[in-house]
C-alpha cells in the first residue's frame, strides 16, 4: 500500500477491487481472523469496504432490486 491508501496510483483501481475480494473470500471460506496478523491489508480492505462512493453505489444496486 502506498501512501495514498491505495495499491497502485492514488486513486481506487481495479487492483484494489481484487485485493480486497480475496480478502473478503479468505474471511468467509477460510478463518475470520485471517487478517489479524496482517494490519495493513486489513485496513486496506476496511478502507474499500467503507469508501462512500462503494457504499452509495451498493445501496443504489439494491434498492433497484427491491423495485
Amino acid at each position: 500500500m502506498n501512501r495514498s491508501g491505495y495499491l497502485v496510483g492514488d486513486k481506487m483501481t481495479w487492483v484494489d477491487f481484487l485485493a480486497a475480494n480475496l480478502c473478503e473470500i479468505m474471511q468467509h471460506f477460510g478463518k475470520p481472523s485471517v487478517l489479524d496478523d496482517y494490519p495493513n491489508l486489513r485496513l486496506h480492505w476496511e478502507s474499500i469496504y467503507t469508501h462512500p462512493k462503494l457504499v452509495a453505489a451498493v445501496e443504489k444496486e439494491r434498492s433497484y432490486k427491491n423495485i
